[in-house]
């Protein structure tokens, strides 16, 4: 549910940084089934894009605003469209420092879903289309939600809980790459927290949770595993930063958006989405690994955690391994219980 929303112009060539300027909306936009649908289609494309940055605003309010303009607003100081023209100001400073950053409608909306409270901003473009109307064609210019480059996201409800603070980063934003995507999240107020062991953690749960959902057997669910062991031991030995889309790629080629979008679910239901840019620690990936070996008469599979568990334990001097708790539907056939 949309409580209010505008969006202003940010004029900007990009390949420069001289003559930017900023032109205002002369008042907030009704609440309409077009703005309910802008809203709509700016986060379904935000939820599909991998490639997000996670944190917390900064504490230095005199060179990171937004926190304090926000404030503002919560505290009723000021009103909407108050502090969606000064966020503009801001932005103008900061994309003057920037040649490559480009110009754009500024999306400002301030809305409610699931029970949360969300402030959200977004840069999108212009671009040529056709309309066919009344047996005519006109061209008319249509804002370009699949180019889609800039766009943050605040929970306000995370931010005012204090119970929600902990390891919480209330903070979402298209990282892009390079240093142009750094003048948003510099605008946002953002300080990225990477936990990369944390991070580590909940990448190895979703990538469960993920083959779950794929309905994986035995077999798929190891390969799946293994591929993305390898790729993630990789990335530690070599000290390169996780990449989501890259990394969906590489372990679920055929239809990697599929893997995204389960992942996108997992973070919010586990309220911590994974960010990219951190190093896969090698510690927290030994639980990743699938030890397995199949002969003729039997095959045997299983992680780290089992073993950690005591579910498998491990006689290397006699050659042995015990399956302990086993399932009653495993014993049946040899008199256990029924």
């Amino acid at each position: 549910m949309i409580n209010h929303i505008t969006y202003h112009a940010l004029l900007k060539n990009q390949g420069t940084t001289d003559n930017v300027t900023i032109e205002l909306n002369p008042d907030e936009l009704p609440v309409a089934d077009s703005t309910n649908e802008l809203l709509k289609q700016l986060m379904e494309r935000y939820s599909s894009k991998a490639g997000k940055g996670y944190g917390v605003f900064e504490e230095d309010t005199d060179s990171y605003p937004a926190s304090a303009i926000l404030t503002d607003y919560i505290d009723e100081v000021d009103d909407f469209y108050q502090i969606t023209e000064r966020f503009m100001n801001v932005l103008k400073t900061e994309s003057e420092s920037q040649v490559f950053a480009k110009g754009g409608k500024v999306i400002f909306i301030h809305y409610n879903d699931n029970e949360k409270e969300y402030f959200l901003v977004a840069i999108l473009s212009e671009k040529i289309g056709l309309l066919a109307k009344d047996w005519d064609l006109t061209q008319d210019e249509f804002l370009n939600f699949e180019n889609l480059r800039f766009a943050g996201r605040i929970n306000i409800t995370d931010w005012q809980d204090p119970e929600s603070l902990e390891d919480c980063r209330y903070i979402s934003f298209l990282k892009g790459q390079g240093e142009i995507a750094g003048y948003f999240k510099r605008f946002l107020g953002c300080n990225d927290v990477l936990l990369a062991k944390k991070e580590t953690k909940a990448l190895i749960e979703y990538i469960g949770k993920f083959a779950e959902e794929e309905g994986l057997n035995l077999e798929e669910q190891t390969q799946l595993r293994n591929r993305a062991d390898t790729y993630l031991r990789q990335l530690s030995e070599n000290e390169d930063f996780f990449i989501l889309q890259t990394f969906a790629n590489v372990i679920w080629a055929d239809e990697p958006q599929d893997l995204i979008d389960s992942f996108e679910r997992s973070g919010r239901e586990n309220n911590f989405e994974i960010s990219d840019g951190f190093i896969p620690n090698k510690r927290s990936l030994r639980s990743l690994k699938v030890y397995s070996h199949k002969t003729k008469h039997w095959s045997l599979s299983f992680d780290v955690e089992a073993y950690n568990d005591g579910d498998i334990e491990v006689d290397i001097e006699n050659g042995s391994i015990t399956i302990t708790n086993a399932p009653p539907e495993l014993l049946q056939p040899f008199g256990g219980e029924n």
